[in-house]
């Protein structure tokens, strides 16, 4: 079964297991929030590539990027200045 074939809560578990079995059961790499920060940059990069393909019309694709930039800049804050 494909991720997107999944619900939300059974791709999380899904790609959390490939993790641990991929890195161990400790957390490997940077801190939580910093990984999810490059992992929205990932996100907005996979997005502005769709857009581009015309996987996605060009309007829904500026709200969505819109969405995660908000998302990111809210991670940032709790993050924090000097943190990076």
């Amino acid at each position: 079964m494909k991720l997107w074939e999944m619900s939300w809560e059974e791709a999380k578990e899904h790609k959390w297991e490939e993790g641990r079995k991929k890195y161990g059961q400790k957390w490997a790499g940077e801190p939580p929030l910093k990984e999810l920060f490059a992992e929205l940059v990932d996100a907005s990069n996979y997005l502005d590539e769709a857009v581009r393909r015309g996987d996605v019309e060009e309007l829904q694709g500026e709200w969505m990027a819109e969405d995660l930039r908000d998302f990111a800049v809210s991670v940032m804050a709790w993050i924090g200045p000097g943190e990076g």
